[in-house]
């Protein structure tokens, strides 16, 4: 199992917690494909609080279709709310 810094926008952290989808730009999709089943996501929001507001276990394989992502389970985040 590896864990694996996200950087994120407050946006992007309603998205995740939403849909329980993670999804960077194709220009991440080299390194998206290293992360496996079972790895571990650590979102830090970038802004305004700079923090780590979650840790996600990955749950299926990276989806190639126009956003690569990850479908995140068992997502433990904090109270944050953007």
């Amino acid at each position: 199992m590896n864990v694996w810094p996200c950087p994120i926008k407050p946006r992007s952290w309603k998205v995740i917690c939403k849909l329980k989808v993670f999804g960077v730009p194709s220009s991440a999709l080299k390194i998206m494909h290293r992360v496996k089943l079972g790895d571990l996501l650590v979102f830090h929001v970038l802004r305004p609080v700079s923090g780590i507001v979650a840790i996600a276990k990955v749950a299926s394989k990276v989806n190639d279709d126009t956003l690569c992502s990850a479908i995140v389970d068992q997502c433990n985040s904090s109270t944050y709310t953007p």
